[in-house]
């Protein structure tokens, strides 16, 4: 049993800012549908804003992560998920032209 299911398929969105490393982009390629780009300057400011909170830092070098993800420690899996991700949940509760 999983200790913290995966999100659901469609309730979260990523975005870029400036020029994004290639690799990353790769990764969303795979996975994410490309949308659009945000023009608005307002908007822009606030997808900087996102963009500067705190997140988890990746801890893939993490001797006890390494060890626990090797033996298949659920703890693993659930630290990997927020990886790179804001310590708070981002709700956008207002949008123009999506």
């Amino acid at each position: 049993a999983d200790l913290m299911p995966l999100p659901p398929s469609g309730t979260s969105f990523a975005f870029t800012l400036g020029e994004a490393d290639a690799k990353e982009l790769e990764k969303l390629d795979q996975t994410n549908l490309i949308v659009g780009r945000v023009k608005d300057p307002s908007s822009i400011e606030v997808l900087k804003s996102i963009g500067s909170l705190p997140v988890n830092r990746n801890n893939e070098d993490n001797i006890g992560f390494r060890l626990g993800k090797a033996a298949g420690d659920g703890r693993a899996k659930v630290a990997e998920r927020g990886f790179n991700r804001p310590f708070s949940t981002i709700r956008i509760t207002s949008s123009g032209l999506v």
